[in-house]
């Protein structure tokens, strides 16, 4: 990725040093499946659309099927928990502010 995206990427400096991959490579990732599945760097609500396949509340649908086979579903959870936390269109949050914010929307 070469840093020029559509969402804010303040909040870094929140994550301990030792996640700092982590985030940026779940940035990278979350960003990649905007492209791919919609050509943008950053499609609004995608951190909604992403965490509802995540947390289970939605298991259906040709995405889903996609993410799940080739690993990305799988990554997501991963990175998210090591770095401890999600990308939003405003910048990183920690996972319990995140979960508030998710929960709050639905």
């Amino acid at each position: 990725m070469d840093g020029e995206g559509w969402h804010n990427r303040g909040g870094l400096e929140q994550v301990e040093p030792d996640r700092r991959g982590f985030a940026l490579a779940l940035d990278m990732l979350m960003s990649a499946i905007s492209e791919e599945w919609w050509c943008a760097g950053w499609m609004l609500d995608i951190e909604y659309d992403l965490w509802a396949l995540v947390c289970g509340d939605k298991q259906e649908g040709r995405m889903y099927k996609a993410l799940y086979e080739s690993g990305e579903m799988e990554a997501l959870t991963a990175l998210s928990e090591k770095c401890n936390g999600w990308w939003t269109a405003d910048g990183f949050v920690e996972l319990p502010v995140w979960r508030e914010m998710y929960a709050n929307r639905r």
